[in-house]
């Protein structure tokens, strides 16, 4: 090697040398750097999954409801509550083989209907509790279902038959 190419070489490297030297300091301040907080993204508020009722705690949990209900608005005691002829069990029965499904897509989902049993048992003044449905559809087929049960055996107040609200559960 010439002592002409050896200038050119340490010469070049002399020019390269501060670039070279910039290039690894800022290699070396970004790999200091602690890496940014990896934020979670938000996640929106969930409501928790359904939980599939027998029916039975309902009823129950219900029929309080409507005794408290009662209890308010006339100022006495409901010490029976209407039942449906053959207890809950027939109910269940009375709604797998009378229920109509709607056409249409196919739901799932519980409708909550409320309706008054009068002294004499008949039904009457079915509706769907508010906020309680699916989809008109299926509220009309679950009001149908109610509105066309056997007569209740009444509920009693102050030992008399009376006319007493209840709320049933219908299951799609």
């Amino acid at each position: 090697m010439s002592l002409s190419s050896c200038f050119r070489a340490l010469f070049c490297l002399l020019l390269l040398l501060p670039e070279l030297t910039a290039a690894q300091t800022s290699y070396n301040r970004w790999e200091a750097q602690s890496p940014a907080p990896v934020a979670k993204p938000a996640r929106p508020a969930t409501a928790p999954p359904p939980t599939r009722n027998t029916g039975v705690v309902e009823l129950e949990t219900i029929a309080e409801s409507a005794t408290e209900a009662s209890d308010k608005t006339r100022g006495n005691v409901v010490e029976i509550m209407p039942e449906f002829p053959g207890g809950y069990p027939a109910y269940r029965q009375y709604v797998q083989k009378n229920l109509k499904r709607p056409k249409g897509p196919r739901a799932a989902g519980v409708v909550l209907v409320t309706f008054t049993v009068l002294p004499s048992g008949a039904v009457t003044d079915a509706h769907v509790a508010a906020g309680k449905g699916i989809s008109p559809a299926y509220d009309a087929a679950a009001v149908e279902l109610i509105s066309k049960a056997p007569a209740f055996m009444p509920g009693k107040r102050a030992g008399k038959p009376a006319a007493i609200e209840v709320k049933l559960p219908v299951e799609f």
